[in-house]
C-alpha cells in the first residue's frame, strides 16, 4: 500500500519533464556538490550514464523524433532522473541505459524535436514523458563526469547560487510540532 501511494505521488512530477539542463528548478544542480565529477559516468554524445546498451556513435543516427522540428537540426536531450533511484532509461523503444539518482544525462546531436522518453526504475515502476530537444544545454554538467572536474576550481559558483539571490538569515526560529488540546476531563454520575 505504501508502496503504491509512494507512486502516486512521484508519478505527477515525473510526468512534468524539466528543461533545464541541471535541474527541475532555476537551474540548479539537484545533488550536493561534494563528489562533482564521478569518473564512472559516460562522456561524449552520450554524459553521464554507468551502463550504456547502445554505440554511444550509433545513437543519433538510431534515435528518431515523434514531433521532428526544422530539417537537418541536431540538439541535445536531456535526460532528468528526479528521482533517488537508478532508473533504465528508453528513447522512442530504443534502450539507452542507466542513469543514477538525481542526475542530469544527455544525448548529443539527435534531430531536433520531441522524443518519448521512459524511465524505469527497479521496482518496475515506469514512467513516461515527452522531452523536446534543447540548444542551450552546458558545456559540461556539474555533478556529472571527469569534465565535471571544472567544479574544483577557484572561482567555479554552483548554477543558481549567485551572491545577488543569496538569503541570509540572523537567527533560526525553530518549529515545533502542535500538540492537540487534552481532552475534557470527563465528569461521572454520582
Amino acid at each position: 500500500m505504501l508502496t503504491a501511494l509512494l507512486l502516486m505521488a512521484t508519478e505527477p512530477a515525473l510526468a512534468e519533464t524539466p528543461t533545464a539542463a541541471n535541474s527541475p528548478e532555476q537551474g540548479r544542480a539537484m545533488r550536493p556538490l561534494t563528489y562533482p565529477a564521478n569518473p564512472d559516468l559516460t562522456e561524449g554524445k552520450i554524459e553521464n550514464f554507468f551502463n550504456l546498451y547502445i554505440d554511444p556513435d550509433a545513437a543519433a543516427a538510431t534515435l528518431k523524433p515523434k514531433t521532428p522540428t526544422p530539417e537537418g537540426a541536431t540538439e541535445s536531450l536531456p535526460i532528468v532522473n528526479i528521482t533517488m533511484a537508478w532508473q533504465e532509461v528508453t528513447v522512442d523503444g530504443t534502450k539507452i541505459g542507466v542513469i543514477g539518482p538525481l542526475t542530469t544525462g544527455a544525448i548529443h546531436g539527435v534531430s531536433a524535436g520531441e522524443y518519448v522518453v521512459k524511465q524505469t526504475s527497479s521496482t518496475g515502476y515506469t514512467a513516461t514523458s515527452r522531452v523536446m530537444t534543447i540548444t542551450d544545454m552546458p558545456e559540461i554538467l556539474i555533478p556529472g563526469n571527469a569534465a565535471a572536474s571544472a567544479a574544483f576550481e577557484d572561482g567555479y559558483r554552483k548554477p543558481g547560487f549567485d551572491e545577488t539571490t543569496a538569503q541570509r538569515v540572523e537567527t533560526v526560529v525553530g518549529y515545533t510540532l502542535p500538540v492537540p488540546p487534552a481532552p475534557e476531563p470527563e465528569v461521572l454520575p454520582e
